[in-house]
């Protein structure tokens, strides 16, 4: 167990510098390190969930350090728990409330070619999402602040109404065979591109944070057990980042130009409804609840 202490450094401060008490206790690797010497970005958001000894509260931190091994962590904001029996919706994402871990790209699902859930992105508010109803949508509880001042560096400027911070987006009703033809990373079933179109096309992702400049960005799992720009380096051959010019970018803009808002997706119908395969529903099933904690293996 890691001693969590408060850091009010924030985005703008020495992360590595404690100025409060401790928060909480949680079991950490001791030799897990992240700092500004190892985390990508000058300011990352480092939302971070972690699972406690109960084996069902998870704890949401952000933005989350531990800058030496053996030592202490620390964050800004403890967000409400959240428990894995339950609906797991709420979170560290401070643009929408939503969860820290859920919709992640995870280590492991690249190599093994398919992703079995919904992901998640960051817009750049000021160019793609709404103000309209108050800037967000179910499942996201919440806007960011200042989404509706034009000189708040979080404003949302979208004209797509429906495109509001917690929208589902999907490919739902383009040529999925012509887009994977069009690729140019590769265009067997394990090559990045197809991999990630085919997510976006099953279950779609979730738009849960502001990037606040002029990109997008997948969240993916950094934890113990690696990183998913470590893996995709060494399971492709080239950089998860990049910018405008190379293949794997006009890949990425080919999906993300292929994305619609699943208008139907509601805490009723998640997903976008009956498991139909037509546009405006689910092409995937839902996954299958945990059961009853503690019963074993007769869940």
């Amino acid at each position: 167990l890691t001693d969590v202490r408060k850091s009010s450094a924030g985005w703008g401060g020495d992360r590595c510098i404690a100025d409060g008490s401790t928060m909480l206790r949680v079991p950490l690797p001791s030799d897990w390190i992240v700092s500004s010497a190892n985390w990508l970005g000058k300011t990352p958001n480092a939302g971070t969930g972690i699972l406690m000894p109960d084996r069902r509260t998870i704890v949401q931190l952000q933005p989350f350090a531990r800058c030496q091994a053996g030592g202490f962590a620390t964050a800004l904001v403890r967000y409400p728990d959240a428990d894995i029996y339950a609906k797991g919706i709420a979170g560290a994402h401070g643009g929408s409330g939503l969860s820290s871990f859920g919709g992640a790209l995870r280590v492991g699902e690249l190599s093994a070619g398919i992703i079995r859930h919904a992901l998640k992105i960051n817009l750049f508010g000021r160019e793609a999402i709404s103000s309209t109803n108050g800037g967000y949508r179910w499942p996201a509880t919440k806007a960011d602040s200042g989404y509706n001042n034009s000189s708040s560096g979080n404003y949302y400027g979208g004209t797509v109404p429906a495109l509001r911070m917690g929208a589902l987006l999907a490919i739902r009703s383009v040529d999925f065979d012509a887009l994977v033809a069009s690729f140019e990373t590769g265009k067997t079933a394990t090559a990045p591109a197809v991999i990630l179109a085919r997510a976006m096309r099953d279950y779609g992702t979730y738009v849960v944070d502001n990037t606040a400049w002029d990109s997008i960005a997948i969240v993916t799992e950094w934890g113990p057990d690696g990183r998913v720009k470590d893996e995709f380096k060494l399971r492709f051959g080239i950089s998860m980042d990049t910018n405008a010019g190379t293949p794997w970018w006009r890949d990425l803009d080919r999906i993300m130009n292929a994305l619609q808002i699943v208008d139907s997706n509601a805490d009723a119908t998640p997903g976008g409804g009956a498991f139909d395969g037509t546009a405006n529903q689910r092409r995937a099933p839902l996954a299958p609840g945990f059961g009853t904690p503690g019963c074993g293996d007769s869940c």
